[in-house]
């Protein structure tokens, strides 16, 4: 029975010295990020961060934060390059919207359609 080498992560320096993804790497990762994001959107930034520490993907990152920063930056990079449609990654500081049964319970006024103002959500 083969033995297989060790995957070496990338969150691990070896010798002192930081390890950086090859071109190859980056772009496995980038493909990875896409096809997450292409399969079932719109999705936040946790939770692609969250399918991108699956250790049994080609291209993964640490579950540090460290390895979120990263997830990130490289979906800045993808929405603005137009890679990734800015509509495929929720943005949960939106403003949120008033539903009716909603304004019964809080004693609120019905307001249908229109922003919900920050510090009525309390």
């Amino acid at each position: 029975m083969a033995t297989q080498q060790p995957r070496v992560r990338l969150d691990e320096p070896t010798n002192g010295k930081r390890r950086r993804r090859t071109k190859n790497q980056v772009q496995l990762l980038e493909a990875q990020i896409c096809e997450a994001l292409a399969g079932d959107h719109p999705q936040s930034l946790r939770h692609v961060y969250y399918v991108m520490t699956n250790p049994r993907l080609a291209e993964f990152v640490a579950k540090t934060e460290k390895g979120y920063v990263q997830i990130k930056d490289w979906l800045k990079k993808l929405r603005r390059a137009g890679t990734v449609p800015y509509y495929w990654v929720s943005d949960s500081t939106r403003t949120g919207y008033l539903c009716e049964h909603l304004s019964r319970q809080r004693g609120l006024p019905a307001i249908h359609g229109q922003p919900l103002p920050r510090q009525s959500l309390g």
